[in-house]
């Protein structure tokens, strides 16, 4: 696993800084670094191509990139080892790892750390068949892929499966910046 700066003259810092600013128009962005970590990105791909078979197909699932908010100290063993559905203590619509459309929704999940910094990561979540589940309610995997907040308009999909999302970028803020 290798962490590596997106630069702000990549078209990369500006497409992710965009995104966030769609929702959360006054982050106060410090820096960006890429996750690399082929041994996670395998068994994303091999989860993938597992739903997409039980599922008749590749083009009834997709990967979104969604955000994740978390505190300093889970960065690295999120970088290295990925989301351990165990760890999560929040389940309002489902048991999993939950994801958002919205940076302005994960950055309540982003607690401070060292110098009030806190983080949040950009992911690749795949994304198949979908249902509406209720306070820590287990998914039925062989119904559904994924809950979510609002089955006609979702903007949250919790995955029940360790792979069900990667990440691909940590973003460090200051919450609280005056702008």
């Amino acid at each position: 696993m290798e962490m590596i700066p997106v630069t702000m003259s990549d078209k990369r810092y500006d497409q992710i800084s965009a995104r966030i600013r769609e929702s959360y128009p006054n982050a106060c962005m410090l820096w960006i670094d890429q996750i690399n970590n082929h041994n996670l990105e395998q068994k994303h791909e091999d989860l993938f191509q597992t739903i997409s078979t039980t599922r008749g197909g590749s083009d009834k699932v997709r990967k979104l990139e969604l955000f994740h908010g978390t505190g300093e100290e889970n960065i690295r063993p999120i970088a290295e080892n990925g989301f351990e559905v165990k760890y999560n203590k929040v389940a309002a619509y489902g048991k999993g790892t939950y994801f958002s459309k919205l940076a302005n929704y994960s950055i309540n999940y982003a607690r401070d750390g060292k110098n009030q910094l806190c983080y949040m990561f950009l992911c690749s979540v795949i994304v198949g068949e979908y249902g509406s589940y209720t306070n820590m309610q287990e998914i039925n995997k062989t119904a559904h892929d994924n809950a979510v907040d609002n089955p006609s308009a979702p903007t949250m999909y919790i995955t029940p499966y360790d792979y069900g999302g990667i990440p691909k970028y940590i973003i460090a803020f200051y919450k609280h910046a005056q702008q």
